[in-house]
């Protein structure tokens, strides 16, 4: 997933969810005003918790799906009070999150690019990642700063660093032979969970 800040200070979404985004923008002439759009894990977190505070008898809180479960970890998921539908339904915006047949979040839409009608127009090199360019931009950042894949690179190196010291290390952080796992096993998990 590269993340893409949007315009306006709206927040981020996946590449190709934010194109289609700029797309909807530029059929309707202004920016969509959007409550919400990619979430990190501590925000989700704090939904999902505010959310069983009120199935528990607490005040009312929108449904929300435990961490790691929202598409809007994904990046592919808005919120929005504007009513255009039709608008962002040809863009690929769908609601989905009804109950018992009945919508119950009208501000809450998910990309399927499957569905998005416009998905030919425009910059067609989403998935490439290049620091140079919008889809290369940091979290927060400008296009002047590093891409999250210049991040990642960077600190891949410095983790090969650290094994590189590997006895060291081991021996400062309880000794040799003292530990169920290798600093190598553990750099080595991170690494996997980071993508590296």
């Amino acid at each position: 997933m590269i993340i893409t800040q949007l315009d306006g200070g709206r927040g981020w979404l996946d590449s190709p969810a934010a194109a289609s985004l700029a797309r909807v923008d530029a059929e309707i002439g202004h920016l969509l005003d959007i409550n919400e759009a990619g979430r990190f894990f501590d925000q989700q977190n704090a939904h999902y918790q505010r959310y069983q505070r009120f199935l528990a008898g607490g005040p009312w809180a929108p449904i929300a799906l435990p961490p790691g479960s929202s598409i809007h970890e994904f990046g592919r998921a808005i919120d929005t009070d504007e009513q255009i539908t039709t608008v962002l339904n040809r863009h690929g915006w769908f609601h989905t999150v009804y109950r018992n047949g009945v919508l119950v979040e009208p501000w809450h839409y998910e990309y399927d690019y499957t569905r998005d009608q416009h998905i030919t127009e425009g910059n067609n090199n989403m998935a490439q990642d290049d620091s140079n360019s919008w889809t290369g931009q940091r979290l927060g950042g400008s296009t002047s700063g590093p891409s999250i894949t210049d991040l990642l690179r960077e600190l891949n190196s410095k983790v090969d660093a650290i094994v590189l010291d590997q006895a060291f290390t081991k021996q400062q952080v309880g000794g040799s032979g003292s530990r169920d796992t290798s600093l190598r096993q553990d750099v080595d998990a991170i690494k996997r969970k980071l993508g590296v």
